[in-house]
């Protein structure tokens, strides 16, 4: 009996002891720090979490809706945000978001709409390499060269540092070059998961995605981009890189016609999916339905040269994906448009 007794005992005491320690069942303790308004600024909203956030730091949202912007989120610290959900409106007064030199972010979930471009300042003058934008420079070739500041960069986004984006949404976005992204040089840029650089208009280049850093692509689509001149899901700028191993680019489309010179040179748009002066490396993923006036429905990779007439000979690596059904608009004149793929 006394032994019985002293069992009785232990056992409900093994338990509390169990109860205490989650018994080893439960998960990890939720440590993120929450945004509890859709207030654009002050206490709980997300611009001041990230003002007050600390390297390292996981930001989460604890409701879900609308937060409509007044100016650009940006942040000092390494962080990651968890927006799933939640969708940021610039509503056309400027860039939803800025990563500065230096900063590694990583954004999951949540939709990034409605922004417009501005013009080269202090953090984002690393797009130009020198002092100016990119510019058409004849045929279909565009690169960054010294012109006026005037030109206009990245709809939604800036990148100026280490931008992840996993299953994020960014669209509606408009910018001459850029229209939903503007990836500086050094600058490196993830695309993952569902993510989704959709339906963003560049005036000159780079519907989706203006490019002077560095590229991986593991997931998610570039679809539904427009652009006059060339590069109208992406375009690359001399010394970019971009690598694809996964994901859609599709659906992209630039205007710039087939023009012919009194001199019988010919010009028009090329890279419907990509267009690049840099480094491009696609194992997987698949481009379909690009459209371009001239050449390369789906990626093109073409000689240019610098700042001092020097040749530049980019890289165009493919060894898996799929292409079809891109198209040259201007079957007389056009080439590349089968395959989908062009090096110049």
């Amino acid at each position: 009996m006394n032994i019985k007794a002293t069992v009785g005992f232990v056992l409900p005491t093994l338990a509390l002891i169990l109860s205490a320690c989650d018994g080893g069942r439960s998960g990890p303790v939720d440590t993120s720090t929450k945004v509890t308004t859709l207030t654009d600024s002050g206490a709980g909203s997300l611009r001041q979490i990230l003002t007050d956030a600390k390297a390292g730091d996981t930001i989460k949202f604890s409701t879900t809706g609308t937060v409509m912007l007044a100016s650009p989120l940006t942040t000092s610290k390494n962080v990651t945000i968890d927006a799933t959900g939640v969708t940021f409106d610039a509503a056309g007064k400027g860039r939803v978001l800025e990563i500065p030199a230096g900063v590694a972010v990583t954004l999951k979930g949540g939709t990034l709409k409605g922004g417009v471009g501005q013009v080269i300042t202090a953090n984002v003058a690393s797009l130009s390499g020198r002092s100016g934008a990119m510019s058409l420079e004849g045929g279909s070739g565009v690169r960054m060269s010294a012109q006026a500041e005037t030109e206009t960069y990245g709809g939604i986004i800036v990148n100026n540092g280490a931008l992840t984006l996993d299953s994020v949404t960014v669209t509606g976005g408009k910018a001459d070059f850029g229209g939903g992204i503007a990836n500086a040089k050094g600058a490196t840029l993830g695309l993952t998961g569902t993510t989704k650089v959709t339906e963003n208009t560049a005036a000159i280049q780079g519907g989706g995605i203006a490019n002077k850093g560095s590229i991986t692509i593991t997931g998610g689509s570039v679809s539904g981009n427009t652009s006059y001149y060339s590069g109208a899901g992406i375009v690359g700028d001399i010394g970019s890189t971009l690598t694809m191993s996964s994901g859609n680019i599709d659906s992209n489309t630039c205007t710039y016609p087939v023009t012919v010179a009194t001199d019988n040179s010919v010009s028009g748009c090329a890279g419907g999916g990509i267009y690049s002066n840099g480094d491009v490396t696609i194992s997987g993923g698949s481009f379909s339905g690009n459209k371009v006036s001239y050449f390369g429905g789906g990626v093109t990779v073409q000689v240019t040269t610098d700042a001092n007439k020097n040749p530049v000979i980019p890289k165009l690596t493919i060894s898996g994906g799929t292409f079809e059904n891109n198209k040259v608009t201007d079957e007389t004149r056009g080439s590349g448009g089968a395959s989908g793929a062009a090096a110049h």
